[in-house]
């Protein structure tokens, strides 16, 4: 003959405090390994689509180009620009595959291709803002001092906002192969 067990009837707990309401479930967790578990996993890794995609926090990746397009405008010098939008560890990347970190590398990469060449003329169409950037379309009639030949090259500089700031310019080219200018 099987005994039965006697069942204490389980009393209600008057000091527990009420269910909150941003729970997810009272369920026990699923032991390691478990089917449960691994169904779970793969749940909160997989992310859900579409999702906001953002720069950070600080100046909105809009105002920044929208100061970059002023700034060009007033063809005052790129230091202001820089300092007042630009991470100071910002890359710039050039089309010939180079790079140069810091403003202080920078800023000599520039002076570096200005003494080398004459601007006749720059046109820049823009901004293109996205969520993490923007870019802005160059046009230049430029002549190479050394050589002496003047020629007309289009670039697109690509802007890279984190948190407010510029940490990434990377220029792409497009102008014939023979009169490709160097970096």
């Amino acid at each position: 003959m099987a005994k039965k067990k006697n069942k204490k009837p389980q009393k209600k707990n008057p000091k527990k405090a009420p269910k909150d309401s941003n729970k997810k479930s009272d369920k026990k967790p699923a032991k390691k390994g478990s089917p449960a578990k691994a169904k779970e996993s793969k749940a909160s890794k997989t992310p859900k689509n579409p999702r906001p995609i953002s720069s950070g926090k600080g100046k909105s990746v809009a105002e920044i180009a929208a100061a970059t397009m002023a700034h060009l405008r007033s063809g005052k010098p790129d230091s202001e620009l820089w300092a007042a939008h630009f991470s100071p560890k910002f890359m710039s990347v050039e089309g010939s595959g180079q790079g140069w970190k810091g403003v202080k590398a920078v800023k000599k990469k520039c002076d570096e291709w200005v003494a080398q060449h004459t601007v006749h003329a720059v046109n820049f169409e823009g901004p293109y803002v996205g969520a993490t950037g923007f870019s802005v379309k160059y046009t230049l009639d430029v002549t190479n001092n050394a050589s002496g030949q003047r020629f007309g090259m289009s670039e697109v500089g690509v802007y890279t906002v984190e948190k407010g700031k510029v940490v990434q310019e990377e220029f792409m080219y497009f102008c014939p192969a023979e009169t490709a200018p160097s970096a």
